[in-house]
């Protein structure tokens, strides 16, 4: 193998020279990362030049891992706009980045007032902050006041709270008006 690059040019120009005549590495030891990175402009090999030199400025590079490239970001494609209509599938049919229950344009399951996919302390916190009203209020906003009606008359009262115990530690299933367990 010849070696083209001379003793008193900065390994870019040795590089530069050596890569258009074939030539693998060589230069002089004032070595950057300008090198590194017109050497891989020029389609020079780390792994080569490691070999034919010795030199630890390209063993060095040569060691390190390269990086792969990060996949595109998977892009939804809304099936049903604007809303979501399907609240059964598992899918964010509209891409607002929520999931059947999870979404609000879907109905609440039957005592899962924060869609979280249980019946728990946390959803009788708010039936209790709902608890009494006949509208949405302080405390108790839309959402939870609609998942708090479990019989679908316009209040929360002791019958939902009554249906809402009933719930308590199951598996939400049903939407209200329709939470008779």
């Amino acid at each position: 193998m010849r070696s083209c690059a001379p003793t008193r040019v900065s390994i870019c120009s040795a590089l530069l020279l050596g890569c258009l005549a074939g030539c693998t590495g060589g230069g002089s030891d004032s070595k950057t990362v300008a090198d590194s990175f017109l050497c891989v402009f020029f389609g020079c090999d780390y792994t080569s030049l490691c070999t034919q030199t010795g030199d630890p400025f390209w063993c060095g590079l040569a060691e390190m891992p390269v990086p792969q490239p990060v996949p595109p970001p998977i892009v939804c494609e809304p099936t049903e706009t604007p809303v979501e209509l399907t609240c059964d599938d598992g899918l964010d049919n509209d891409c607002d980045g929520l999931i059947d229950n999870q979404d609000p344009d879907c109905p609440h399951l039957c005592g899962d007032i924060n869609r979280d996919g249980v019946v728990d302390e946390l959803d009788s916190d708010l039936i209790n902050a709902c608890f009494g009203r006949a509208g949405p209020g302080e405390g108790c906003d839309e959402d939870a006041f609609a998942g708090s009606d479990l019989n679908g008359d316009g209040r929360v009262t002791l019958p939902d709270m009554a249906t809402f115990a009933l719930w308590f530690g199951l598996p939400p299933t049903g939407t209200p008006p329709n939470c008779a367990p």
